[in-house]
């Protein structure tokens, strides 16, 4: 069947041919349209990516910028059977000793004395219904009481509940935590136990209680309390030093240093605990801001390029902005810090090298030997010295990443709002033109 046709009467006119010419032309610029607008919103996607990748970078360079952050302790003893222990940023390298660990740290512990103890700990009831309980906490002369009235029949498990979720609101030290232990007893061996949420000795903790209700099936008249553990402080030397402290985890003896006592190893005991830098996390952090920007910048390198065959460029082709932000933060990566020691004082001489395409490869063994002869001034390479007023290469880093990808006002985002103008400009413009809904 011939194809549609309309011929103009008089004029000889091929109408139909026109109109299809017509709707080619409506076609070809309607493509148009779209090529472009797939073309920036590729801009857009990409610029997105590479945002996230700078903020990666950004995130490495923070934890390098300051002393707080850069300087990573660590601490081992001889012995963590005995005890262990952390140290912060601010902890002076060197080796203490830890001797004549003679006591730990305990708490207060009682339970009924003289008592029958029960059969069950979940049927019997202990406190009946209106009924109170009452115990005393005392803590360097403070003391107080805490009552406990039975709104329904309470089993021991029931009793042990309502004594955990009760509070002090004066002092959280003022409270106890009650526990139900199993004697062993073949037909009764359930029994309650009390124990002050406050160890040592230091803080004068004693418990009193109602002993008409704790002596719960006591049937002797003597009724009363038992001591299962009495409070007392850890008693240890450092340093030859003695020293007393109500808990066995201690933070305030060895500046920027904590410690946990685990066993009482009695007197004659010594252990080292040795603090130093831990240049393994160190280079692991430098490894990361080094990795992130080598990404960032190969990301760069891959869609910048222009593919001769295709005639066309990546996303990045051609785009002024991210070729200013390659620059900015490969001039901070390659310049010389001015005031720092002369064999410090680029990332090169460290063991970051920069490569002709703009990536960096770090050489870990001479990081490693720089970071173990010369930490200080390596250190300064990358911190905000904030004593000399010297920025190193972290700290002008982050301050530039933190300017360029900023959210309102960063070229990045600046470039990425432009871009989506012109997608909407081109969305709008195609959509008065057919009248799109």
């Amino acid at each position: 069947m011939a194809g549609f046709s309309v011929t103009g009467l008089t004029s000889g006119i091929d109408y139909g041919q026109l109109i299809e010419q017509l709707v080619s032309v409506e076609k070809k610029r309607v493509n148009s349209f779209n090529e472009k607008k797939t073309d920036y919103q590729s801009k857009v996607a990409a610029y997105e990516t590479f945002s996230t990748k700078l903020g990666t970078v950004e995130s490495a360079a923070k934890k390098l910028k300051d002393a707080s952050t850069f300087d990573v302790k660590s601490a081992e003893v001889t012995d963590d059977t005995i005890l262990s222990a952390s140290a912060s940023y601010d902890a002076i390298a060197g080796n203490y000793v830890i001797s004549d660990i003679t006591a730990l740290a305990q708490a207060n512990k009682i339970t009924n004395v003289n008592a029958k103890s029960l059969a069950d700990k979940d049927t019997t009831t202990v406190l009946a219904s209106g009924q109170t309980f009452r115990y005393t906490v005392t803590v360097s002369g403070t003391a107080e009481i805490t009552t406990i009235t039975a709104s329904s029949n309470l089993t021991l498990e029931g009793l042990v509940s309502a004594i955990n979720s009760t509070q002090s609101a004066a002092n959280s030290l003022l409270t106890v935590t009650g526990t139900i232990i199993n004697d062993g007893n073949a037909s009764t061996p359930y029994r309650l136990v009390l124990t002050s949420k406050t160890s040592g000795s230091s803080g004068g903790i004693t418990v009193g209680l109602d002993e008409s209700i704790l002596d719960l099936d006591n049937t002797s008249g003597t009724g009363g309390t038992t001591t299962l553990q009495s409070a007392q402080d850890a008693a240890f030397k450092v340093d030859g030093l003695s020293v007393t402290k109500s808990s066995n985890t201690v933070t305030d003896v060895i500046a920027g240093v904590s410690f946990t006592l685990k066993k009482a190893a009695g007197s004659g005991s010594s252990y080292t605990l040795t603090v130093k830098n831990d240049t393994d996390t160190i280079k692991a952090n430098i490894k990361a801001m080094t990795d992130a920007y080598s990404e960032a910048i190969k990301y760069i390198n891959d869609n910048s390029k222009y593919d001769s065959d295709k005639k066309k460029g990546g996303p990045l082709y051609n785009e002024g902005t991210t070729d200013s932000v390659i620059r900015r933060i490969r001039t901070i990566y390659t310049s010389a810090i001015s005031g720092l020691a002369d064999d410090t004082k680029v990332m090169a001489q460290v063991g970051l090298k920069t490569n002709r395409d703009g990536t960096v490869t770090l050489d870990e063994g001479t990081l490693g030997s720089k970071l173990t002869s010369d930490y200080s001034d390596t250190r300064a390479l990358f911190i905000d010295n904030t004593s000399t007023g010297i920025a190193g290469v972290a700290k002008k880093l982050y301050d530039e990443l933190d300017d360029i990808t900023d959210f309102a006002e960063g070229s990045v985002t600046v470039r990425k709002k432009g871009i989506q103008k012109v997608i909407d400009k081109y969305t709008n413009d195609l959509r008065r033109r057919y009248q799109l809904s």
